[in-house]
C-alpha cells in the first residue's frame, strides 16, 4: 500500500514541477523496487535529461537496464556513473555483477577487487570475488575470499553457503557439511527450511523410531542422498520419505523405506523429522565413509522383463542410453548441457545401439531426424520406467543429471560428462566417483568445450566393443 502511495505522491510532484529531476528519480526508485524496470528506466532517463551530472541517476538506470538484460546499455550507464564519481565502491561492485552475469569472469573479478580497494569492508564484493574464483576453478582462492566476508560478518549466510560448495569440491567433507547447513539462510533460495510440529531428529531414539526425512533441491540430490535410508533403517527406525513427485515411485524401491509421500500428500504420523541433505553432517560422512551399499535402488524383475520385451533382442551390439540435456530451469544448466550435435561422432560406430533416456526439445528434433537413436520415452511415465530401460542397457552416457544418479544408484555402468567447473559432488581431477563405484567421469578441459570429451568417449567405446 505504501509503495502505491509513494508512486502517487511522486506523480503529483512531477505534475506540479515537471522540471524537478529528483521527482523522476524517486519515482524510478520506487518502480525499480516494485520490479517495473521498463517504467523505471523511463523515469531515470528523464531525470538524467534534466540533470545529467548526478551519478546516482546513472547507476540506477544501469541497474534497471541490467535487470532487463540490456547489457550494453547498462555498461554505458555504469561507466558514466563511475566517471562522475570514481571513488564509490558500490559502482565498481555493480559493474562487476554485470560482467559476472555476462559470464566475463576475469573482468568481473577486476571490478570486485577495485571495489575492495576503495572499501575493504564490502562484504558482498568479497563473496562475489569468491564466486568468480570458484567459476575459474580455483576453490582455495574462493574460500579465502568467503573467509574475509565471514570475518566481517560471522553470520553472513551467503559466504558460509558458497564456502561449503568449495570445501566439498575439495573433498574437505568435515568442514564442508558443517557449512552446508547454512543453505536455508542464503539469499538465493536454495532450499526452504521446514518446520513441522514435531522435534528435529538428533540421530537417536529419544523421540521415538518413526522418522520423516524430507528431500530438497534437485531430483539428483534426492537419488544421491536417499542411500542413507537403509543405513538408518538397519538401526531400527521406520523411515518415511517426502520426495519430489517425479521420484516418488522410484523411491519405493529403496530398502528401508516404510512410506513414501510427496509434499502434496497427507502426512502419516511420525516422531521426528530431518532434512535428507543434512544426513552426511549428522552422520559425519567423509569420503571414506560414504554409504556404498550398491545397488540401493532395486526395481523388480517384472519391470526389467517388461522393458526387455519392449526393447527386443539386437544380437551382440552394445546398448547405450544417452542423456544430453537436463532441467533447463536450474541456474547454469547451460554449462552442463551437451548439444546433441556434439554427440554425432558417437553414432558413427554401427556396433552400438543408442537409446534416448530423455524427452526432446523442439531444437533437438532437427538433429535427431538424421541419427539412429531409439526412442521409447513417449511410453515412459516416470523414473521407474526409466530404471526399467537402464537395467536392459550395457552402459549409460549422461550429462550431470538425475539419470546419471539413478544409473549409479542401481549399480549400472555410467559415464558422466562433467563441465569444466564441476558440481561439488564430483570433486576435482579424478575419473571415478566415491559416491558411485560404477561411474566414470569425463571432464571438460576448457569451459563449454565438449569436443575432446566426446572424442575420448568415442575411443573408449571402440575399446570396449
Amino acid at each position: 500500500g505504501r509503495i502505491e502511495e509513494a508512486i502517487s505522491c511522486y506523480i503529483k510532484a512531477i505534475h506540479y514541477g515537471p522540471d524537478m529531476s529528483d521527482s523522476y528519480y524517486n519515482l524510478g526508485i520506487v518502480l525499480q523496487e516494485k520490479g517495473e524496470f521498463d517504467s523505471a528506466i523511463m523515469c531515470f532517463k528523464k531525470a538524467i535529461e534534466l540533470n545529467p551530472e548526478m551519478a546516482d541517476y546513472h547507476i540506477n538506470l544501469a541497474i534497471s537496464l541490467q535487470k532487463v538484460k540490456r547489457y550494453d546499455d547498462a555498461m554505458v550507464s555504469y561507466e558514466k556513473a563511475i566517471e562522475l564519481n570514481p571513488v564509490n565502491a558500490d559502482y565498481y561492485y555493480n559493474l562487476g555483477t554485470l560482467y559476472h552475469e555476462m559470464e566475463k569472469i576475469d573482468e568481473a573479478l577486476s571490478f570486485y577487487k577495485k571495489a575492495l580497494e576503495l572499501n575493504s569492508m564490502h562484504k558482498d564484493a568479497y563473496v562475489n570475488a569468491g564466486l568468480a574464483y570458484a567459476e575459474k576453478r580455483m576453490p582455495e582462492m574462493a574460500i579465502s575470499y568467503y573467509d574475509m566476508a565471514i570475518n566481517l560478518e560471522p553470520q553472513f549466510a551467503d559466504a558460509h553457503w558458497n564456502k561449503a560448495l568449495s570445501l566439498l569440491l575439495l573433498g574437505r567433507y568435515e568442514e564442508g557439511w558443517r557449512e552446508y547447513e547454512w543453505r536455508t539462510k542464503a539469499s538465493e533460495i536454495i532450499t526452504v527450511k521446514r518446520n513441522f510440529p514435531k522435534p528435529l531428529w538428533d540421530g537417536t531414539k529419544s523421540y521415538g523410531t518413526s522418522i520423516l526425512l524430507y528431500a530438497e533441491q534437485g531430483l539428483g540430490d534426492t537419488i544421491q542422498f536417499i542411500r542413507y535410508v537403509p543405513l538408518i533403517a538397519e538401526k531400527g527406525f521406520n523411515i518415511i520419505v517426502e520426495v519430489q513427485e517425479e521420484v516418488k515411485n522410484i523411491s519405493r524401491y529403496v530398502d528401508g523405506v516404510k512410506h513414501v509421500i510427496s509434499i502434496r500428500d497427507e502426512y502419516p504420523d511420525f516422531d521426528a523429522y530431518y532434512p535428507l541433505l543434512s544426513l552426511p553432517f549428522l552422520l559425519n560422512t567423509t569420503i571414506d565413509t560414504i554409504p556404498l551399499k550398491i545397488p540401493y535402488i532395486k526395481i523388480g524383475d517384472d519391470l526389467i522383463e517388461k522393458w526387455r520385451d519392449k526393447l527386443g533382442e539386437h544380437g551382440k551390439r552394445l546398448k547405450v542410453g544417452l542423456v544430453w540435456s537436463g532441467n533447463t530451469m536450474f541456474k547454469k544448466a547451460h554449462l552442463k548441457r551437451c548439444p546433441i550435435e556434439k554427440l554425432l561422432p558417437l553414432f558413427e560406430n554401427e556396433d552400438i545401439l543408442f537409446y534416448s533416456l530423455q524427452k526432446y526439445s523442439q531444437k533437438d528434433y532437427k538433429i535427431l531426424d538424421k541419427i539412429r537413436l531409439i526412442d521409447y520415452m513417449n511410453e515412459v511415465e516416470d523414473f521407474v520406467d526409466t530404471a526399467g530401460i537402464i537395467m536392459n542397457l550395457d552402459l549409460v552416457i549422461s550429462i550431470d543429471t538425475a539419470v546419471a544418479h539413478l544409473s549409479g544408484a542401481m549399480g549400472k555402468p555410467v559415464w558422466v560428462l562433467i563441465p569444466y567447473v564441476p558440481d561439488w559432488r564430483w570433486l576435482l581431477d579424478r575419473e571415478d566417483s566415491p559416491w558411485y563405484p560404477t561411474m566414470r567421469l569425463f571432464r571438460q578441459s576448457k569451459p563449454m568445450v565438449w569436443d575432446d570429451v566426446i572424442l575420448k568417449i568415442k575411443d573408449e567405446l571402440r575399446r570396449i566393443i
